[in-house]
Formats: C-alpha cells, structure tokens, sequence
C-alpha cells in the first residue's frame, strides 16, 4: 500500500473507532432507559420531556452520562493509537485489527437495537392518513343527557398476553386471572368472544405512557417533531380535541390522580392544557410514606387507598365526575412490597398477579358504593410491556399483543346495543368508544382517528390492515404537524 494513502487511513482510525463507541453508548443508553423498544417516536418525546423518577430527574443525568461517554471514548480510540503511532514495526496493522475489533463489536449491536431503516419516515415520507381519516370533534354536536360518571383507568403495561393460552394469551398459566374474569363477564364490554380475550393494538406512536394516553383520550398518536424546538408544555398538544375538553363543557369535575411523578413525560401540561380540574402526582398522593414509594412513583395500594377518599369526595359534588387513574407497579422490572410472598420465580410474574389482586379489590369496593349505579369505569392498558427483560420473549412470533380494553357498567342505551365481537381495533378507537359508554349521542361515530367500536363501522386497522396503518403512522403529515401537535 502506498505509504501516503497508509498514513492517512492510520490518522482516519482513531476517528472512526471514537465515531462508533459514541454510538454504541448512546444505543445503550437508549435501550436500557426503555426508549428505543418499539419506536423512535417513543425515544425522540422522551429526550425533549421531563422524566422526573424518585432518584431525580432522568433527562438531568445525561451531561454526566455524556461527558463519562465522551472521555471514555476518547481514551479508548487514543491510548491504543499512540501506543501503535510509536511502534517502529507494525503499529498501523496492529490499530487496524483493533478497528475492525471494535467495529465487529459495536455493529452488530447498534444495528441489532436501533431501527435506522425506519429515520427515512421522520425526513423525507409524507403520509396523507391524517388528511383522509382524522375527524376533528365538533363538541357543540356531541350531547348527552346521562351524564353518567367516569372511573378511567390506564394499566401500566397490562395485555393479554400475561393471560394464558386458552383464553386467548400466551402463557402457561394466567397471572391475571381476575382482570380475565372482568373482561369475560358477559354484561361486560371487551369487544372480545365469550370465552376468548380480545384487546386493542397499540400502534406506532402510542406505544409508551404518554402516547397510550394522548391516543385513548384524542384518537391521535404522538408524533413528536424531529427538528422541533424543546418541549413547550404550554404548548402540548394544545390544538387537540379531547375527552378532557367535551367533558369540561358538559361541566364534569375531572381529576387525575397520577402513581408517578405528574410532571413525568409531559402528562401533566397535557392533563392541564385540557382543562382537567385537580391533578396530582405521587409526590403529593403518598404524604411522606417513603416505605412505599419505588423508582417511578408510589405503590398501587397507596394510589388506591387515595382514590377511595377522592370518589367519595367526587361522589358528593352536585356535578357528573371524571376520575382518571395512572397506576405504576406493573411498569418493568416490576415492583411489589417488601412483605408480599413471592408464588414464580420470575419476580415480574409475581407483579402481575399483585397488581390483578389490588385492582380487583378496588372494583369491588367501587361496586359497593352509592355512586356505582351510575358510574363507568373504563379499564385499558396503556401499551404492551417495554420488553427489554425478555419477559415475553418465548411466546410465538405470530402471536399479536394487544392491551386490556374493558368498559363495566356501560350506559343502559350502549348495553342494549347490539355487539360485534372479535373487532381488530386500536387504542385510538377508545375515544369515541368511551363517549357511547357514557351515554353521549350526536357526532361521536368517528372522533381522531378513532372509531366507535358500537358501530358496524370499519376501524383503521380493519380497513388498512395493521402493518400497512403502522407503515402511514411512521410517516410525517403536514396536517398533523400544522394542525395538532
């Protein structure tokens, strides 16, 4: 080789080793705070929102973790060039096998993690799904007479899939017996067969906390922008039609009471923007009860030892209420008391099943009280396990993982409706879903990207197909980022 061109390769090495530990640490990064599962999305939100745990805020630990990152690299690419630039003999073959060392380490690795294929949708792929399907609510023509309560709960990671085999999951045995029981109950709601579970498909851009909610209560997905400026929370999502606002001018109280932190991931400017009364975060809820808080909020019992209080105090009030929980205990790896007696040897199994135990017995209190006759409650889960300990990793790979949909006590006109079971529908359908649950008539057919599972209408899903929805929703749409975020 000639000695010119040698020279200049050997200066090059260095940089690209450098080049490549920055991305394998960032990718690390990325996977191991559980941002990069399912989408980029997911992790593109998540860098320009809050993320406040009980151990601080993530999103301030990073100039640490970069300037670790930084330094780390550097010396790693340099130390092993200087030591080759000074060898007489060898030096720059000896660099290059280094080189390729590290390159056939952190390759495999980067690409293995990070969908690079899919950086096309957020540039250069324009999408008219929302031009074609979105349908902005016109609140003036949705009215109810009702005014039936609401209880919604957003479960932490719960789907069918932790339900066994022959109800329609994929495990051997059922660790949410009692939420299957719910679900199955006959004068329940779960668009699902009589004795086989159906849920809703979390699509592209609703596949994390925040998303899960923005799509159940506005039938849109969260599309952050990639050269948007930082996150406004006076801004968020403030051009958004939403559950929260047709309650508001029906004069509904609304409280959300929140198991993390409420400035986490942008909910609470989300909740605030659309006019929700009260909202509180775990800061607030556990009242200095340290022994029962854990990485992301409070345990569930504490949550809904404070929800009991609060129904009863909303069940006083002369107006209709709207009592929105966000339970956490089932997020990964899973948290459970210090006192509770482990039955698997998966310690996430054992979550899963307490987190069943805790909220079947704030059902049947709910059930007990004065307001139930005419309260909803509406239970779904927000998106499928972040899996990135491998809980689900032995179920088929044709099996589809869809979160928990069940609406109790529906309004007395959406209970006589007749059903059509074993729908393929999404979390956007939720929207309008809920709003005939409760009783509210008018233009609620289609709401967002949402459509009314009481209706013999197609949803997105049933009329694209999910791979061909989630391949639209990946792409950038003019309406969405002119009109909606």
């Amino acid at each position: 080789m000639n000695k010119t061109i040698e020279r200049i390769i050997f200066w090059m090495l260095p940089i690209i080793v450098f080049s490549m530990l920055i991305t394998k640490g960032v990718t690390f990064f990325m996977v191991n705070s559980n941002r990069f599962i399912f989408d980029i999305d997911h992790a593109l939100f998540y860098l320009k929102t809050p993320l406040i745990f009980n151990d601080g805020n993530l999103n301030d630990l990073l100039p640490d973790y970069a300037f670790t990152l930084l330094s780390n690299s550097f010396l790693i690419s340099i130390i092993p060039f200087l030591f080759a630039f000074f060898m007489t003999k060898h030096g720059f073959k000896l660099y290059l096998l280094f080189t390729i060392i590290i390159l056939c380490k952190t390759i495999p690795y980067c690409l293995n993690n990070i969908k690079f294929g899919e950086l096309k949708y957020f540039t250069s792929q324009f999408s008219d799904i929302y031009e074609n399907e979105y349908v902005k609510p016109n609140i003036p023509q949705i009215t109810t007479g009702e005014k039936r309560n609401l209880i919604l709960i957003f479960l932490e990671s719960l789907e069918i899939t932790a339900t066994s085999k022959n109800v329609g999951g994929a495990m051997n045995e059922n660790y949410l017996p009692s939420l299957t029981n719910i679900a199955l109950y006959r004068q329940n709601i779960s668009f699902s067969e009589p004795s086989k579970l159906n849920g809703a498909h979390s699509l592209t851009g609703t596949t994390w906390s925040t998303g899960g909610i923005v799509a159940a209560t506005s039938g849109i997905t969260l599309k952050p922008l990639l050269f948007q400026n930082p996150f406004n929370k006076e801004e968020f999502l403030n051009n958004t039609v939403t559950i929260f606002d047709i309650l508001h001018v029906n004069n509904y109280y609304q409280a959300c009471l929140i198991g993390t932190y409420k400035e986490f991931g942008g909910e609470y400017d989300y909740f605030k923007i659309h006019k929700v009364n009260k909202i509180l975060g775990a800061e607030e809820i556990r009242n200095n009860k340290l022994n029962y808080r854990h990485l992301f909020g409070i345990d569930d019992s504490i949550l809904y030892d404070f929800s009991k209080k609060a129904l009863l105090d909303l069940g006083n009030k002369n107006s209709p209420f709207a009592l929105y929980l966000f339970p956490t205990d089932s997020h990964l790896p899973g948290f459970l008391p210090d006192n509770y007696k482990r039955k698997y040897k998966k310690r996430y199994s054992d979550t899963l099943l307490y987190t069943d135990e805790k909220l079947s017995d704030l059902l049947d209190w709910i059930r007990k009280q004065p307001f139930y006759n005419n309260t909803t409650i509406v239970l779904i889960g927000d998106h499928p396990l972040n899996d990135n300990m491998n809980y689900y990793d032995e179920i088929p790979d044709n099996y589809q993982r869809k979160v928990f949909f069940i609406i109790i006590n529906a309004s007395e006109k959406a209970s006589k409706q007749e059903l059509y079971h074993r729908r393929e529908f999404s979390t956007l359908d939720a929207f309008p879903t809920i709003l005939q649950a409760l009783g509210f008539e008018g233009e609620i057919k289609k709401l967002g990207l949402g459509r009314n599972l009481f209706y013999n209408q197609k949803t997105l899903i049933e009329k694209y197909g999910l791979a061909e929805l989630n391949l639209e929703l990946k792409k950038r749409s003019r309406y969405y980022e002119k009109n909606l975020y």
